[in-house]
């Protein structure tokens, strides 16, 4: 089985070292990258080649919202499901993170059980999507 390559976008070293971990412990290509500018640049050089992309949601500068609005308007990537991550709470957080275009929410701090099965999830619904496509 070929591996399925993510994108993990996040400003905090730890917290991407930690979900790339996670991610590539369960045979998951990883790609990291640690802010939007550096995401974007380094989805052009992958030619929009990506499974998944798993982004922060507040960074400094352009967000993970500009991110997931990015790849949701440009035809390359509008398929390419996305995962939006943050520590901030509020109510209807993760309907927003949908109203922006995200394909699932995980509030930080991230557990290994929760992350792995929101991702194989995503992309197990891309997938069926992906099949059903004429």
């Amino acid at each position: 089985m070929v591996s399925k390559t993510v994108l993990v976008v996040d400003d905090e070293p730890d917290i991407l070292r930690i979900l790339s971990y996670y991610l590539s412990n369960a045979g998951y290509r990883v790609l990291q990258s640690h802010g939007v500018e550096d995401a974007v640049k380094k989805l052009e050089r992958l030619n929009y080649r990506i499974d998944l992309v798993l982004t922060d949601l507040g960074m400094p500068g352009l967000s993970g919202v500009h991110l997931v609005e990015h790849l949701k308007q440009n035809p390359e990537t509008c398929n390419v499901p996305v995962i939006a991550v943050t520590a901030f709470t509020w109510e209807g957080l993760g309907r927003s993170a949908a109203d922006y275009g995200a394909d699932a929410f995980i509030n930080k701090p991230v557990s290994r059980q929760g992350l792995l099965k929101t991702v194989h999830d995503v992309l197990e619904r891309a997938a069926a999507e992906k099949q059903q496509q004429p």
